[in-house]
Formats: C-alpha cells, structure tokens, sequence
C-alpha cells in the first residue's frame, strides 16, 4: 500500500472561482469561517475547478486522453454474445484513457449508445439485446483534490468591469445596445491552500475480486497497464501540479505553483496535513506555523519520508527543531518534485 499526500500553498491569486450570477454581480464561491458576529467569509475554488486545469494541462503538455465521443466504441466493443464484459471494459477505458484512470468516473445513461432500457432492463447495442447495470460502469478517484481555500479573510471587495473600447467599435452595433452593460465581479486576491491525495495502488489497475483458501471473498488491484506507464503517469500529474499549474478564467492567468509544499510518499493512505497546518498572511506574506508540522511529523513518525519546499515570502515559525541537520527541506520546485518522482520510481 503506497499514496502521496502534499498539502500545498498557492501564490497570490486573484479570484479564482465564481458561483452564482445575480442580476449584473457575479459572486464568489465563499464559507463562512467562523461562527462569530460579525461572521467572518473566505473564499474558496472546488475541486472540480482545479481538476479541470490539470486534465487540461495534460492534455495540452502531456498527451494526455480525456474521454469523449470514443468512448462510445469502448461501451461496444465489450458486449460478446449478448453479454457485457465489465473486466474488458474497466481494463480498456484504464489503458485508452489517462483521465478515467487517474480521476474516474461514471456512466449512470447509456440511452444514447443502446436506446433506452427496456422493462426487463435490456439495451439494443448494434442489434443486440444486452443487460448493462450501469451502476457498476463507474471508477472511484484514484486522484483526489481538495478545495482550495483562501488564506486570508474576504473583505467585499467589488471591480466595475467594463470594455467601452469593443462596446464603441462593435458592441453597440452588434447587439443593438444604446449603452454599454456593466458588470460588478466580485475581487478577492489571496493565498491559496488545498491537499493532493493520490492512491498508488489503483493507478493503471482494476479492481479484482477474488476467493481464498478458506472461501472468503478478497478484493485487489490487477495493473493492466506496464509499470514504466504508470510511473509516467504519476510523475506527469505532479509535474503539472507543482511546475505548471495555472487557471485561466475570465481572461486572466492565474499560478497556481506551490509556494509552500509539504508531503510525500508513505505507507499509510492518510492526508496527514490537510487541515492540520494553521496558515496567515501578515505584511504580505504567508506564515506557517512549524509545531503544528512538528506535532505531525512527531504524531505519526514520518519525519525521514516528509519534504518541505517554501520560497522567500514564506515564513515557518517556532521552527528551530524543524530545520536542523534536516536535509527534507528542499531549495525549489524542481529539487522537491524530483525527491518525490525519485520515490515514486522505488515503487512496485
């Protein structure tokens, strides 16, 4: 049993998510921080929203298959004498598919590729009458984020967004306007904290079920992929997160590379660090508090498997014990995510 953890900090970025649109406002996605009078909001982007720049960074830098229409032909191609083989068909979508194998996924409709089902629960699939449970046509994430949450306080800040210089060249004729629409987004510009959990055991494998000698159903993971592709994968999904990871919304480009990262390859699947760590900005840069890494460290005796990479607008307090005769701290991003791939290179 193998998984890497990293708990990672963001640069300073500049309102990463939007939820509702109300009226003219569009509003950031927010939690309430505290149960205090005033209540205190941070601002927070989901899951969803990171996954989607880093399948999209793979796919762009790294050749990486995201599932589309082909999928269709996959779904066919495991249907044999009237029967669904659902081994060839999770092994299938693993090999041919680098985002079901790292990040999942589900088909609860397969109207479009069969009809629809009928009373007994048959699809027609190229004339043939064949019985698909699609409830188990679904793959749990091996790669899991969290949200990322703002560091710092939300404070209502507000942008009058405007183009009077497309609005006076063609808007106005285009959309028949006599003036121009204005928009009100709402601003946030702050540091970022989410964790990366990554479950090596099911990378590039399906799940098995199989019969001991005492006659006891016992659940594994067979790899159908070569171990030289899983290590790809692996190591380009870190690369895009620690090196290349950024969002494009609403016309910006937002760096998302770390400026604190801590984490590592260990034994136990556990996000040791999410949640545990009590981040603050003062005078524009972030602070760490370096008992709560100790308490860690200490708690689960994963001090010689854990690294640590901050830059210079990073402070770690209280943080003597930490950083003496530690060679776990490392310079930059390449040092560190180097250490992790070298790691990731011992596994079987």
């Amino acid at each position: 049993m193998k998984a890497i953890t990293l708990t990672i900090v963001t640069h300073k970025a500049h309102s990463l998510n939007y939820g509702e649109t109300i009226g003219n406002i569009s509003t950031l996605k927010k939690l309430t921080q505290n149960t205090g009078h005033p209540k205190s909001l941070i601002t927070y982007f989901s899951d969803k929203a990171i996954k989607y720049d880093v399948k999209r960074i793979g796919r762009e830098s790294f050749g990486w298959y995201l599932m589309d229409q082909s999928v269709v032909a996959v779904i066919k191609g495991c249907v044999e004498n009237n029967n669904f083989k659902y081994s060839i068909f999770y092994e299938n979508m693993v090999k041919n598919f680098e985002e079901f194998d790292l990040f999942g996924g589900m088909f609860a409709d397969i109207e479009g590729i069969g009809g629809k089902k009928d009373k007994n629960g048959y699809y027609k699939v190229d004339g043939n009458k064949v019985k698909i449970e699609t409830e188990r046509l679904k793959r749990t994430q091996p790669v899991r984020f969290t949200n990322g949450y703002s560091i710092s306080e939300f404070s209502y800040d507000t942008n009058l967004l405007n183009d009077i210089d497309a609005y006076n060249r063609y808007i106005q004729y285009t959309a028949g306007q006599k003036e121009q629409s204005l928009v009100f987004p709402e601003e946030h510009y702050s540091y970022y904290t989410y964790t990366l959990n990554i479950d090596l055991d099911q990378i590039g494998a399906v799940e098995i079920e199989e019969t001991d000698n005492s006659g006891k159903i016992v659940k594994s993971w067979k790899r159908v992929i070569t171990l030289d592709e899983k290590k790809k994968r692996i190591k380009s999904l870190l690369e895009i997160v620690l090196l290349w990871l950024h969002r494009k919304i609403k016309g910006r480009v937002e760096n998302l590379t770390p400026v604190f990262v801590i984490g590592g390859v260990y034994d136990v699947k556990q996000p040791f660090f999410h949640n545990a760590i009590r981040f603050y900005e003062k005078n524009n840069n972030l602070i760490v508090e370096g008992k709560d890494i100790e308490k860690i460290l200490n708690t689960y005796k994963i001090k010689g498997k854990t690294y640590i990479h901050h830059c210079n607008q990073v402070e770690i307090k209280d943080s003597e014990n930490l950083f003496n005769n530690n060679n776990n701290i490392k310079q930059n991003l390449r040092e560190f995510l180097d250490t992790i791939t070298l790691c990731v290179d011992n596994i079987e």
